[in-house]
């Protein structure tokens, strides 16, 4: 795609995000598209799409969000799920912390706790399964009809040691213990879905977009994150969660950043211009981009 510009595919037109509403977000997602951050983040801001966390929590903010989205999806549930979307692991895990506190406290979680690695699961939590596995097969599926990579389910029963899972494309099926304590690169084989990565949203569409913002994105991350939803798109500002190491020499002078969390967040995609936006390569899908991920279970 670099050298070949002129055979490259490029996207024109915005067919997930419709009506007359989502005007300003067709508009401000074809300015991102063409690296123009600062006019297409004021668009949106004017158009109260971005939420500065300031001195608020921004995971706070954005669990708010999902949850506000949840409540109109319990209202109308032909309405499509809308998962909170972060670029890093850490903030993904959190942010699912936080959506199960509210989950357990209105009762959306019910009946008995299966604990599995950190993680723990109860009746009613929505999940992804992260590894492929051809031997997980619903009763009178065909063997195609396999558990892979990114299975959206619902938690639909807890035993001992085994989840029963009602699988959106594959049916119920009972997830055992070695699988659910399958790990690879990091993830647990069944993780929660409340919140995910960008890189997991690419392809997706959901009704609402809820994404975060920070000094640290990437503009082909936030592209992603900006262009899931079809109807409403909050994106939340945020100071980088990296760490800050403390000076060890305090006479030494300090320079103090004076940007607030948007300000910064829009000098570092203007910085990063040379990235590749995730409309050139939206196509692609995980599996395609790293194949499959299978776990083989010991006879």
């Amino acid at each position: 795609m670099e050298h070949n510009r002129e055979l490259t595919p490029t996207l024109t037109h915005l067919y997930r995000q419709s009506g007359d509403e989502m005007a300003e977000v067709r508009a401000a997602l074809g300015e991102l598209r063409e690296g123009n951050f600062r006019e297409a983040f004021a668009r949106l801001e004017r158009d109260g799409r971005v939420h500065r966390s300031g001195t608020t929590d921004p995971y706070d903010e954005m669990v708010r969000e999902w949850y506000a989205e949840r409540q109109l999806r319990t209202a109308d549930p032909t309405r499509l799920r809308s998962p909170m979307a972060v670029d890093r692991r850490a903030a993904r895990h959190e942010l699912n912390e936080r959506a199960r506190a509210l989950l357990e406290s209105d009762g959306s979680l019910r009946g008995p706790k299966l604990v599995v690695g950190h993680l723990s699961y109860r009746a009613g939590d929505e999940v992804l399964a992260r590894i492929t596995d051809r031997e997980l097969v619903a009763p009178g599926r065909s063997s195609s009809e396999y558990v892979r990579n990114g299975s959206f389910g619902i938690v639909v029963g807890v035993g001992d040691e085994t989840l029963d899972v009602a699988f959106h494309q594959w049916g119920t099926l009972t997830l055992p213990a070695n699988y659910l304590a399958s790990e690879r690169n990091g993830a647990m084989a069944l993780e929660h879905a409340y919140a995910i990565t960008t890189y997991l949203a690419q392809g997706s569409t959901f009704a609402s977009a809820i994404t975060l913002v920070t000094d640290e994105s990437r503009p082909d991350s936030v592209y992603v994150g900006a262009t899931r939803g079809r109807s409403a798109l909050h994106i939340v500002t945020a100071e980088s969660d990296r760490f800050r190491a403390e000076i060890a020499e305090p006479e030494l002078p300090v320079l103090i950043d004076e940007r607030d969390e948007f300000e910064a967040a829009i000098d570092r995609l203007e910085a990063s211009e040379g990235d590749h936006l995730a409309s050139e390569w939206e196509m692609a899908t995980e599996e395609l981009t790293t194949g499959p991920r299978q776990i083989v279970r010991p006879r």
